[in-house]
């Protein structure tokens, strides 16, 4: 598979889970509302806007994944399994923003510490969370969607955990896929 059929597989199929855990675990659990709810509550948008976040995640992991040994096989779909446990765990205790909030750092603290090089998984999981939370807050802002319960920045105090979890599944796809990495070096001409 060529390097732009990958990428766009990730994009889409990140959209397409990241659309479904929202509509599940925030939408229908009313973490989250609509100013103009579509599908079960959710707005047209929304996987756009998860296609356009999944493009980031990924590409921005690319540079600390390369500093990470290789993952492990069966690694991801692990990574996908914590991911969707922590969003499940935000739609069902969304209403407990601080005790969430703890819980799920405390669980990231305790994968962060069988991770092979913790220091590097923490720069970028606090990268991803600070700019995923900072860039949430500017779309609650505009009023087409708000949390439940606004903690910092027009988003609830959980959501930085959240991320947090979502950057070791970023790390963890991007280094199993380095073929899908551009090439920053140009690439040689056929001139004779």
């Amino acid at each position: 598979m060529d390097d732009s059929r990958h990428l766009l597989g990730v994009v889409v199929g990140g959209a397409l889970g990241l659309t479904l855990c929202d509509l599940f675990f925030h939408t229908l659990t009313d973490a989250l509302s609509h100013d103009e709810p579509g599908w079960f509550g959710q707005a047209w948008w929304v996987p756009l806007v998860f296609a356009a976040g999944t493009l980031w995640f990924y590409v921005s992991a690319w540079p600390f994944a390369r500093r990470l040994p290789p993952p492990e096989p069966g690694s991801l779909p692990r990574a996908v399994a914590w991911f969707v446990g922590a969003y499940a765990a935000t739609g069902a205790f969304h209403e407990h923003p601080e005790a969430l909030a703890a819980v799920l750092v405390a669980v990231w603290l305790g994968r962060l510490a069988f991770a092979a090089r913790p220091g590097i998984v923490a720069a970028y999981a606090v990268l991803l969370a600070t700019t995923g939370c900072l860039g949430e807050g500017a779309i609650a802002a505009t009023g087409v969607f708000e949390y439940g319960h606004e903690d910092v920045v027009n988003v609830p105090l959980w959501l930085f955990a959240l991320y947090l979890h979502g950057a070791q599944l970023a790390l963890t796809l991007a280094g199993q896929y380095p073929g899908a990495r551009p090439s920053l070096s140009p690439s040689p001409s056929n001139s004779s």
